[in-house]
């Protein structure tokens, strides 16, 4: 009986063994293939060199074919024709900086919907534009915001990470924008600019907004809020203005707006009409 015992015990233990070692070459082979996935992503990273000018819709049809995941110049999107640029999707980064200019059919730009990593962004004169949906990853510009003259943008939706930019955010000749509800993580900037927006009716969105970075230029205004004429309501830039009130001072514009406070009424309360 001892020896029988023995004999399956023995078995038993060869039978576990084996169960140990296919379970560590299962695992060590899952190691293997993570390990060869990461390093296919590495590799796989597809750089184009220089600056990138889409100006025409067979140049943006052969760019799109070569699935680039980052360009370390510029990236300018202009003229073009085409209804949205989904073609980018591969794209996480851009080293200098994005211009989309004058395409006239574009209604999103969903298509920088991986980019997570650019150092400025013009929007200028797309008048199919309606939000900006897809620049959802984008939390740092270390240059400028420019959105301006983009005739039916009705939000800034899309911008809802961005926590600071170091120069400019300018909000200009956008008629059909209400508020800058979108902007609500935005924390410090250079330069403000909210320029002839005429349905803007409050600054909603700006109220996280503590800090004015940039220094006095002769040819930047550091703070401008004008010619907004239905603008009545200017609360939300409360804390903006008592902590860069000297910054804000005499050279910096609240004009022309459908209320005009003063950096003092703004501080009292007196900041709606």
């Amino acid at each position: 009986m001892e020896t029988a015992v023995n004999k399956t015990q023995n078995t038993i233990m060869k039978i576990n063994l084996s169960i140990v070692k296919k379970l560590f070459t299962t695992a060590l082979l899952l190691l293997l293939s993570w390990s060869c996935t990461d390093n296919n992503d590495i590799t796989n990273e597809h750089i184009f060199e220089g600056d990138v000018i889409l100006d025409t819709n067979e140049k943006y049809h052969e760019f799109i074919e070569n699935n680039y995941t980052r360009i370390t110049g510029n990236l300018r999107i202009n003229n073009l024709t085409v209804l949205n640029i989904d073609g980018l999707k591969q794209l996480h980064k851009v080293d200098k900086k994005i211009e989309i200019r004058n395409n006239i059919n574009l209604r999103n730009i969903n298509g920088f919907k991986n980019l997570n990593s650019v150092t400025g962004i013009d929007i200028i004169e797309n008048k199919s534009l309606v939000n900006l949906e897809g620049l959802e990853k984008v939390k740092y510009l270390e240059h400028s915001l420019f959105i301006q003259s983009n005739e039916n943008l009705t939000s800034l939706k899309g911008l809802d990470n961005l926590r600071s930019i170091d120069f400019i955010l300018s909000v200009l000749g956008n008629p059909k924008i209400t508020n800058l509800e979108n902007l609500m993580k935005l924390s410090s900037v250079g330069y403000l600019q909210i320029i002839r927006n005429q349905n803007l009716y409050n600054l909603n969105g700006l109220s996280n907004l503590k800090k004015l970075t940039g220094i006095k230029q002769s040819h930047v205004v550091i703070f401008s809020i004008q010619d907004n004429t239905n603008l009545v309501d200017l609360c939300a830039i409360t804390s903006l203005v008592k902590n860069n009130f000297e910054k804000i001072g005499a050279d910096s514009l609240i004009w022309n707006n459908a209320f005009n406070p003063s950096r003092q009424e703004i501080i009292d309360g007196n900041c709606s009409q």
